[in-house]
């Protein structure tokens, strides 16, 4: 495990700890480093400052090829926030330590392999770590007791593993003693070489403690999270960091025990989930990164409570349960039982989510009691029923919107949604809340993206794809059917698979779109239009410009084709470069060569206008010629004939 730790540890260390003097070549123009593409794993850390701007947050990636780490710097946000454990492709340029992207799209951001789900019962492995003049003001019975049950408490002490089970409906806590020995899992304390006034150099002091322990003989590759426990007294600005989400291996930090809800909130970004904001306008600016005090993601130093429920449809703890999760279609009234019972305590939904066409989000409605480890819940959001804001998936930020009580009305008049909390049933398990949700329907344009823009065909006659998707904009109305809506040139035709989509509001769609030219084409490029038609006429007809091209000229015969031989006696080819005219251009050269009565036979492609014959025989006449290729697949006539032949061998006397 360790030798895995190191190929990371310079630039997390470097990067993490403010020490950016290894960053060697910062001050490099951008344009004018080559761009480049790469692969890895990547490593995202949140550091919680618990001030409203959210902290800090870093990404590293670890580049599969070479081992080496660089601090990724965005210079536009991913469209979809990264997880430490996730692999994706990047493209951008490398300056010193630092790889640099100029865009967040998925072109450029591309997610190859996601990190494993964080579900089930997680094994950890908590590090208690001291200085060498701080140590931990708490025991490990005490660090123990926050994070599972306490036999000398009567394990009725408050903790996080029970907190997670109980939000989770069991699908989620923290083993005790994975290591079977009968005593928690908690070790240390190991103390550091640091003084409680270094540098915060939080990623080094893991990896020392990490080294005692496995000195002391604990095997910590059996354990998902490593949550270390560090003096209160340092030079670190935070309350806890952790990474977010969790490969196979992640890590968070806690400073000492004051904050026992920090624990909780640390170990929810290993589990992926981002923190719970406030936007209490509704305006799409975050109020305070932390405003939410009904979900264990936002502030600490509040007490433990369950998340909300956005982050709960995101870490998928319903999704067991048929109904407990409803997404409203029309507008009535609606019964939400507490989102705090488990799901199979109820048959009503425990959440409601209404789309947000202008942002492609939703709002989640909720209500919360004071039950279970929501008992000491903040007034604010008890008996209320409680609004969110949630993209609806992914590691992404949950926004608190606004809590109503009886008569009290939330309305979005630009996206059509009106809700009214009508009554509501105060007893903590069987209770309920009743709402009434009106919803104004507005029909808007579909988009319609088309996917390539450009097809090319080298035979007259052949047909050509088109992906084409279509998502339905409406604003709380029914669904839609949309079928294809093609404008083509004169004896073209367009088929559509499958031939039509319905789509409710929100909801995207494709079909795959094949286009047949005529059988007699002349060369040329020849634009079409492909798109979206509402079977219905409710929706205009949307279509985008796409080009087919059809190139059946070969490119031009290659000249200039020579042969010579090389010191080592292998045939050294070289020809002039052949030009394609107006056609897709040439894309590789094909080579060919015979040698006594045998046929002439290809021997290899290339894209320069060198090649090197390495395998040939002593004593030998071999003839060559090459073909040029375009891009579409058509060849040129073969190049003239040149031959040589390879020397023979010498028997040196004795």
């Amino acid at each position: 495990m360790r030798a895995q730790l190191t190929t990371t540890a310079c630039a997390i260390v470097a990067v993490l700890a403010g020490c950016f003097a290894c960053l060697q070549a910062s001050a490099q123009n951008l344009a004018t480093l080559p761009d480049t593409t790469i692969t890895g794993e990547v490593q995202v850390v949140q550091e919680d400052t618990f001030k409203g701007d959210g902290g800090k947050l870093y990404h590293v990636i670890t580049d599969k090829k070479t081992g080496t780490s660089y601090w990724l710097e965005f210079k536009a946000k991913p469209k979809r926030p990264l997880k430490s454990g996730q692999v994706i492709k990047v493209r951008g340029k490398i300056r010193g330590d630092e790889f640099v992207v100029n865009s967040g799209d998925s072109a450029t951001v591309n997610v190859v392999q996601d990190s494993p789900a964080t579900t089930g019962l997680r094994t950890i492995a908590v590090i208690i770590v001291n200085f060498l003049d701080t140590p931990v003001p708490a025991t490990a019975q005490t660090v123990s007791s926050i994070m599972w049950p306490d036999p000398a408490q009567n394990n009725a002490n408050p903790n996080v593993s029970d907190l997670y089970q109980e939000a989770s409906g069991d699908l989620v806590g923290f083993e005790r003693d994975t290591d079977g020995n009968g005593s928690p899992d908690v070790f240390g304390p190991y103390t550091v070489n640091a003084y409680s006034a270094d540098a915060c150099d939080y990623y080094s002091w893991a990896y020392q403690a990490e080294d005692m322990a496995a000195a002391d003989g604990v095997q910590l590759g059996q354990y998902q999270h490593l949550l270390f426990v560090l003096p209160t007294s340092n030079t670190c600005a935070w309350i806890g960091v952790a990474n977010v989400g969790c490969g196979t291996q992640c890590r968070a930090w806690v400073v000492g025990t004051n904050y026992k809800d920090a624990y909780a909130h640390e170990l929810g970004h290993n589990l992926s989930m981002r923190h719970a904001s406030s936007d209490t306008n509704n305006d799409g600016i975050t109020d305070n990164a932390y405003g939410d005090l009904s979900d264990i993601m936002g502030y600490s130093g509040v007490g433990y409570r369950h998340p909300n429920a956005a982050h709960k449809e995101q870490m998928g703890w319903f999704s067991g349960y048929s109904g407990r999760v409803q997404t409203v279609q029309q507008g009535g009234t609606y019964t939400i039982a507490p989102l705090e019972l488990f799901p199979w305590e109820t048959n009503l939904p425990q959440m409601l989510k209404v789309y947000k066409p202008d942002t492609s989000s939703y709002y989640y409605l909720s209500y919360r009691t004071r039950l279970g480890y929501d008992s000491a819940l903040n007034s604010s959001y008890v008996e209320k029923l409680n609004i969110h804001r949630y993209a609806g998936s992914g590691s992404i930020e949950t926004y608190f919107v606004r809590a109503l009580a009886d008569g009290q009305a939330f309305e979005d008049t630009k996206n059509g949604v009106k809700v009214t909390q009508t009554s509501h049933n105060a007893d903590p398990v069987s209770g309920s809340v009743t709402v009434q949700i009106t919803l104004s329907g507005s029909v808007l344009a579909p988009t319609v993206t088309i996917s390539p823009t450009n097809q090319t065909a080298n035979k007259m006659g052949m047909a050509a794809q088109y992906g084409v998707s279509v998502k339905n904009n409406d604003v709380n109305t029914g669904a839609s059917t949309f079928g294809l809506a093609a404008i083509l040139p004169s004896g073209w035709t367009a088929t559509a698979q499958p031939a039509q989509l319905t789509l409710s509001p929100g909801q995207s769609g494709s079909f795959t779109v094949t286009v047949q030219p005529p059988a007699t084409l002349a060369d040329n490029n020849y634009t079409l239009k492909l798109g979206a038609s509402d079977v219905s006429g409710a929706h205009a007809d949307i279509t985008s410009a796409v080009t087919y091209k059809l190139d059946t000229t070969p490119p031009a015969s290659v000249t200039g084709l020579s042969a010579s031989l090389n010191r080592k006696g292998q045939v050294v080819l070289a020809w002039t470069a052949s030009s394609d005219g107006a056609g897709t251009g040439v894309a590789q050269y094909d080579v060919y060569r015979a040698s006594g009565s045998s046929a002439a036979a290809f021997l290899a492609s290339v894209t320069t206008t060198q090649y090197t014959n390495t395998s040939v025989t002593a004593g030998t006449t071999y003839t060559y010629y090459v073909v040029a290729v375009d891009k579409v697949g058509n060849k040129a006539a073969p190049s003239g004939t040149v031959a040589v032949t390879t020397p023979a061998k010498t028997t040196r006397k004795r």
